[in-house]
């Protein structure tokens, strides 16, 4: 498995928030898009431009909220509709994993699929052939499904 390291400009998006129960193994939070009925949330506001969808775990600073999933678009729409979220992802260095290129062509179940086995390769790969990089803790991890792609992005330090 192959990774594009980049330094990437932080990111706004509009999220549902989804409350879910962590595991600890990597794999089994991985496209867990997959396992959500998105029927019972609202739609996306009229005149939001969907720029990529996003999923993230994640823990807002200085909260007593649990760990919580989010899945959602990167938007510049204003303002954050009822029933949404909004993330500020920051800015990192990261190192990209393409898991899938036809994520949009692909059955949903065919597209988690390849997500969570680019996951364990990740942590059970990638990360151990290359000791000179570390996950960077304090910023977030995401999937971004875009133009087809199914991509991870994890923050790293070196």
């Amino acid at each position: 498995m192959d990774a594009a390291i980049i330094k990437k400009d932080a990111i706004r998006a509009l999220a549902y928030k989804i409350p879910a129960e962590y595991q600890k193994n990597t794999a089994d939070n991985a496209a867990y898009w997959a396992k959500v009925d998105f029927s019972a949330f609202p739609a996306y506001p009229e005149g939001l431009v969907d720029k990529a969808e996003i999923a993230t775990w994640y823990h807002p600073e200085n909260s007593q909220e649990p760990l919580a999933y989010y899945f959602g678009t990167v938007t510049d729409y204003a303002g954050v509709p009822e029933g949404f979220e909004e993330l500020n992802i920051p800015g990192a260095e990261f190192a990209v994993f393409t898991a899938s290129e036809t994520a949009d062509k692909d059955a949903k179940e065919i597209t988690a699929q390849k997500v969570t086995a680019a996951w364990t390769a990740i942590f059970a790969e990638w990360f151990p052939a290359h000791p000179e990089i570390k996950t960077d803790v304090t910023k977030m991890y995401y999937e971004l499904y875009t133009g087809g792609k199914a991509e991870i992005y994890i923050p790293i330090v070196k």
